[in-house]
């Protein structure tokens, strides 16, 4: 699920489903850390490709 306020404060909101966090993506910073996760995901594939 994606969780979008912008009257949220919160950069980071407990899911009504399930377990753990998500980023508000009405926030910027919200924005960033989805982009940090993904590269920190992509990362091992990318140095096993260049390797």
């Amino acid at each position: 699920m994606i969780y979008y306020n912008r009257e949220d404060p919160a950069l980071m909101v407990e899911r009504r489903l399930g377990f753990g966090y998500t980023p508000n993506y009405a926030r910027p910073l919200g924005w960033v850390l989805m982009a940090l996760a993904l590269g920190l995901a992509a990362t091992p594939f990318v140095l096993m490709r260049l390797g």
